[in-house]
């Protein structure tokens, strides 16, 4: 179980340098999941900006369900949801840019509480 979750840390690093050695303005921002979700708004007018890809980790092994979520001139697209057993981490990437504009929202949720969420943002 240790070598499993050692190669799932390596996954999510490795994807994480895959995605911040494409071209680019790239950051990233951390988020608790303490309240079982994450709410991310682009208040910016003039900025565009597309999560390329959500990190989990979590303190301890976790079990939920996870769910990642766009608004977008009020309606909301369900990107992805997946269901998970004794992890302490995972990894998202998105397989397509969706472009997040002014008063557009990412909403992440995740059954389990003890952990964060990392987004990895690319801008213009």
């Amino acid at each position: 179980q240790r070598l499993i979750r050692a190669n799932l840390l390596a996954c999510c690093l490795a994807a994480a340098l895959a995605l911040v050695a494409r071209a680019g303005s790239r950051w990233a921002r951390t988020y608790s999941l303490a309240a079982g979700s994450a709410v991310v708004t682009n208040d910016q007018s003039n900025a565009v900006w597309t999560p390329s890809a959500v990190l989990f980790t979590y303190d301890s092994a976790a079990t939920g369900r996870v769910t990642i979520a766009r608004t977008s001139q009020g309606h909301t697209y369900q990107l992805t949801a997946w269901d998970f057993n004794g992890v302490t981490s995972a990894v998202w990437t998105a397989e397509t840019a969706f472009p997040l504009s002014a008063g557009d929202t990412l909403t992440i949720t995740s059954g389990a509480t003890n952990g964060v969420a990392q987004i990895i943002y690319e801008g213009e």
